[in-house]
């Protein structure tokens, strides 16, 4: 396998004997070649002698848990590489840059006549939708179901209000 592949994956670069012991399985068990054979045979074995002879890793915390008791494992994400720092510095500049630059149109566009009279245009919008809104409320108030509704408002706030005269009366 090339080494940018393992690099890829996440695992270390292959050594002279893992390339050895590779190539001896290819052309002595796979190809019949009774040379390479031996050579696998050895490599193996001296893999397998490193694996018998490398201690354990020594464990880092060992305690009883009693019942009901949880562990909770955490993995803290890596802090950022220089690349994604410098990175995170120019999106964060060009974003105050172009904040800026939309500032300074929008008080240019403000101070030109144009701005000033899309503003007077909209505060005249505004003053008619307000008179608009009026003028329905006036309607509704004058109609039948206006009235209903205002009676009905009425009706439910001096029933509160007694129910508040008679807790107040019950509180002295």
């Amino acid at each position: 396998m090339p080494a940018a592949l393992d690099r890829l994956l996440g695992r270390a670069a292959p050594t002279r004997t893992d390339r050895l012991r590779r190539t001896a399985f290819d052309r002595g068990i796979r190809g019949g070649s009774l040379p390479w054979v031996g050579i696998a045979a050895v490599t193996y074995g001296l893999k397998a002698l490193r694996w018998a002879l490398t201690p354990e890793e020594p464990a880092v915390v060992s305690e009883a848990i009693a019942p009901g008791e949880t562990i909770v494992i955490t993995h803290l994400p890596a802090p950022p590489t220089r690349r994604q720092r410098r990175k995170a510095r120019r999106r964060d500049r060009r974003r105050r840059r172009r904040e800026a630059e939309a500032s300074k149109r929008a008080a240019r566009y403000a101070a030109s006549r144009k701005g000033r009279k899309a503003a007077a245009k909209r505060a005249k919008a505004d003053e008619k939708a307000a008179e608009r809104a009026a003028e329905r409320a006036a309607r509704y108030a004058k109609s039948r179901k206006g009235r209903k509704a205002a009676a009905k408002r009425a009706k439910a706030e001096a029933k509160a209000g007694t129910k508040a005269a008679r807790r107040a009366k019950a509180a002295t």
